[in-house]
Formats: structure tokens, sequence, C-alpha cells
């Protein structure tokens, strides 16, 4: 039978002023992941945010977001069984300090 797939481990492997790159890891499997979902949203933020990709991927740079801002993060697999747990939730802050001078 044929599950689901499972995360291994997600990080941030890079910060910026208004982007993170997330960088993960999966179990081999027999059933090829189709996509991800990477969830996100800021400490001032109530709703999250979604950005769906490619299976061919294990890394990814979310853009746009706010300078000195903490945000969290995570992260679901999918294939045509279905979808992994979502992975820990990150708590990661774009660099700077947020003030416009």
């Amino acid at each position: 039978m044929t599950d689901p797939p499972r995360l291994i481990s997600v990080k941030a492997t890079s910060r910026h002023y208004h982007s993170i790159t997330l960088t993960w890891e999966e179990e081999e499997h027999d059933t090829p992941v189709t996509g991800y979902i990477i969830s996100y949203r800021s400490n001032t933020d109530a709703s999250m945010e979604e950005v769906k990709i490619s299976g061919k991927r294990s890394s990814h740079t979310i853009e746009n977001l706010k300078c000195g801002t903490k945000y969290a993060l995570s992260l679901i697999a999918m294939n045509k069984v279905g979808s992994s747990d979502p992975s820990q939730v990150l708590s990661v802050s774009t660099t700077g300090n947020g003030k416009i001078l």
C-alpha cells in the first residue's frame, strides 16, 4: 500500500530584508511528490498565506515580505495518495529593523 509523503526536515536557509528561503528533505517514497504548499503569516497578520509549488523542488524563496518582521512558516508535501502532516512551524524574521528612514 502506498502512503502520503513524509517530510524529514524543513529549515530556513537564508533570510534577507524582504525574503526568506526554505529548504526541505523528505523520505524516499514509492509515489513521487507532486507538489508542496508553504503556509506563512507575519506576527501582525491574522490569516495565513499559501504558496503552491512543483514537486520537483527542494527549496523555495518567499518574496515581498516585510522588513524586520517575524514570520511563522510551515510546509506540506502532496502526492497522488494524499498530503503529509504539516512540518513543524518555523519562526523566522526577515533582516532589518522595519523602520522607514
